[in-house]
């Protein structure tokens, strides 16, 4: 089984929030948005535990609810979970957990919910069967240090990869078993030749000054194989063979990316001997972005993608990032902009998971999306300004710094769509994103290129013809955010002469030398009064 969806209310800065749970989700948002608090909400879920604390409560005087929707469930999954709590392919469950103020304790119920009601089952026998069936969780907090995941016990993810990897090479072991088992013979030997023995008698001989009737003796575990790895040591070798704690901290989570791959691998290669289908599990990140170079987070992204789109392993990945390395537009279904307005309103998450574009305008997005990943940045700015090409994108900081407008300190990104055509891909996105609040803020400068630039082109009329729809379309996408059309375009409006070679370059060179008294007022009043 996999999660589908997810429903969460009460939980820290959430007051109700529900969203799809795709193989792979990422959390972007603000610091203080309420990121980390989903993450926590699915550990919760998929633990034993309680909330930590009263603190845990958004309203100590309500509970916590925490509703799952699990499909793709397996024909195993369905025999162990019966009809009575589930549909077809889906499966709901609720855990609540509520403040007792009497007790000073939290106490916890879970149900599955069929046809929209709760069933009322006790928690009882449910659990057992679904400590089996649910996905395990895997989490990475941002806080951690990587060095701490490397070491060998039994919480940390290294670990337990370790003690699964041991037991399926434990035949391989048979040679250390053998020698062991002499080790421990000679140990544990206590005649009085044996070391021990002796240590024991001198030990005894000084006690019987006070206590004349005590003897010492000394008594050791037996050894166990796999005792002998509890010291065991990671080292990695580029240039030079060192200790990986000793490694930066990136090259520590890129281990550690690894060790979760695997892991989830040889957790499977476990179950079907045993009669089971595979178990569901979920990685969950803060911040994977951490200590790597912004390559290396295109790479770490490439990876928990692939991770998530395999097919051997039911594995679903989820993090929180402030990377636009981390994301990529193209994948918009993956993304979750996560937005906190106030308190009262609390975590909220916005996303669109279904299909935008015709498999043509798809693949053109695509293309457009490809060689720039600046344009990433419109789902992190708090306002951005979509423009048609480079020239715009180029000389518009040089008009904003001409004016006293500081387009930095508002959180503002321009984002370049190479023509009209692609501004309209990209509002597709953004008003998909808006549909019950505008979470993607935009403005949007275009050509109203009328009357066409060349006089004497053959084409002047058909294409005055085709830019008028296109700003007609234009106006209608933008749904009401602010528009700025350039007449008849940028450089004319402006007084630039530039030709078509090295156009962006020389547009803000002469920018560069103009005053802001004579820029055009209208464009100056727009600035200031939507940006």
């Amino acid at each position: 089984m996999i999660i589908k969806k997810v429903k969460i209310k009460n939980y820290h800065s959430i007051v109700e929030c529900e969203f799809e749970f795709k193989n792979l989700l990422a959390l972007i948002g603000k610091n203080n948005s309420g990121k980390s608090n989903i993450i926590y909400a699915l550990n919760l879920f998929l633990s034993k535990e309680k909330p930590g604390s009263i603190y845990s409560f958004h309203n100590p005087e309500i509970p916590i609810e925490i509703v799952i929707e699990f499909t793709d469930l397996t024909p195993y999954e369905k025999e162990k979970i019966t009809g009575d709590h589930r549909e077809e392919n889906s499966f709901v469950l609720k855990k609540i957990y509520t403040y007792n103020a009497a007790e000073s304790e939290i106490d916890k119920k879970t149900t599955s919910v069929k046809n929209g009601e709760d069933t009322g089952v006790a928690p009882r026998g449910l659990e057992n069967v679904l400590a089996d069936l649910l996905p395990e969780l895997y989490l990475l907090p941002a806080i951690k240090y990587p060095s701490e995941e490397t070491k060998l016990n039994k919480t940390s993810n290294f670990g337990k990869f370790l003690n699964l990897l041991v037991e399926k090479f434990e035949s391989d072991f048979s040679d250390w078993k053998n020698k062991l088992d002499t080790l421990n013979q000679e140990v544990l030997r206590m005649d009085d030749s044996a070391p021990l023995a002796k240590i024991s008698s001198e030990l005894t001989a000084a006690l019987k000054e006070q206590f004349s009737e005590s003897e010492i003796k000394l008594k050791p575990e037996v050894l166990s194989w796999m005792d002998t790895l509890k010291n065991l040591e990671v080292f990695m070798s580029d240039d030079v063979t060192v200790p990986l704690i000793n490694k930066g901290q990136g090259s520590q989570r890129a281990f550690i990316f690894a060790i979760l791959r695997l892991l989830a691998k040889a957790l499977n290669e476990k179950r079907p001997p045993q009669g089971k289908s595979k178990k569901g599990l979920i990685i969950a990140i803060e911040e994977p972005e951490s200590y790597l170079h912004p390559q290396q987070q295109k790479i770490v992204y490439s990876l928990l993608k692939g991770l998530s789109q395999q097919t051997e392993e039911q594995i679903q990945v989820v993090y929180a990032t402030h990377s636009s390395f981390m994301i990529h537009i193209e994948d918009y279904q993956f993304i979750g902009i996560v937005k906190k307005k106030n308190i009262t309103d609390g975590t909220k998450v916005f996303q669109y998971t279904g299909e935008i574009f015709s498999p043509d305008s798809k693949k053109e997005f695509q293309l457009l999306c490809q060689f720039d990943p600046e344009r990433n940045e419109l789902f992190f700015a708090e306002k951005v300004i979509f423009v048609e090409g480079d020239t715009e994108k180029f000389s518009l900081p040089v008009v904003f710094d001409k004016i006293g407008f500081n387009p930095i300190e508002k959180g503002i990104s321009i984002v370049e769509c190479g023509c009209k055509g692609g501004i309209k891909l990209f509002l597709e996105v953004a008003n998909k994103f808006n549909r019950t609040e505008k979470v993607i803020n935009y403005v949007v400068f275009y050509d109203k290129d009328v009357p066409w630039k060349d006089d004497v082109d053959p084409k002047k009329a058909e294409k005055e013809t085709q830019a008028e729809t296109e700003n007609s379309e234009l106006k209608t996408l933008s749904s009401g955010n602010p528009i700025y059309e350039f007449t008849p375009d940028f450089e004319r409006e402006l007084s630039l002469s530039v030709g078509d070679k090295s156009k962006p370059y020389m547009a803000r060179k002469q920018l560069l030398q103009v005053e802001a008294a004579n820029f055009p007022e209208k464009l100056a009043t727009f600035i200031r009064t939507n940006l």
